[in-house]
């Protein structure tokens, strides 16, 4: 009978400490989302501050790209549009998960003007100097924002959400409903 009581004891305890093993799991899990959607929040709202910022630098990345081939970068003209976005999982490459924070990626209009590049074969084509629309993309990784000069060409930011909607969750932002930049997520 003391066996049987002893049975019941190691069961108890046994059930008390998955119990409290799934507790902690949850309540780990539960920490995790609340700090990833502070980062997040972090970044939106340090977007417009850093945004001058960030446009020089993107114009400086993209002019030293030499792409497309055969042209330059002439002109370029920012719009309000900016939509923002969290990667999603654990993707390697240019848009990583770092450091267990998310990468918040923001989306820009613009519209992008070339120059033919004298002898790069595009001389005598009459649509390079047309003006053409397009996102910039900037990334906030480690507390600051970054770019490195990447354009999705004939989209807008909500275009460019729809196409990458495997890859990332996009953030409603008080910015997305003005249309333009704004407060924080909502």
């Amino acid at each position: 009978m003391a066996w049987l009581f002893g049975l019941l004891v190691v069961m108890a305890v046994a059930g008390f400490l998955v119990a409290a093993g799934l507790y902690f799991v949850a309540v780990c899990q539960r920490t995790r989302q609340v700090r990833r959607a502070r980062q997040a929040n972090v970044a939106v709202s340090r977007f417009p501050i850093d945004r001058e910022r960030l446009e020089a630098e993107f114009l400086t990345r993209v002019q030293s790209l030499e792409r497309p081939r055969g042209l330059k970068w002439g002109d370029i003209r920012w719009h309000d549009e900016v939509r923002f976005a969290v990667l999603e999982g654990d993707r390697r490459g240019p848009t990583a998960v770092e450091d267990g924070g998310p990468v918040v990626l923001a989306f820009v209009s613009v519209s992008v003007r070339f120059e033919a590049i004298e002898g790069g074969g595009m001389e005598d084509v009459a649509a390079v100097g047309e003006w053409r629309d397009a996102t910039a993309v900037f990334r906030f990784v480690r507390g600051r924002w970054t770019t490195d000069g990447q354009v999705l060409f004939n989209m807008g930011p909500a275009d460019a959400l729809r196409r990458l909607a495997g890859e990332c969750r996009p953030l409603n932002t008080a910015a997305e409903s003005a249309g333009g930049l704004g407060g924080g997520p909502e």
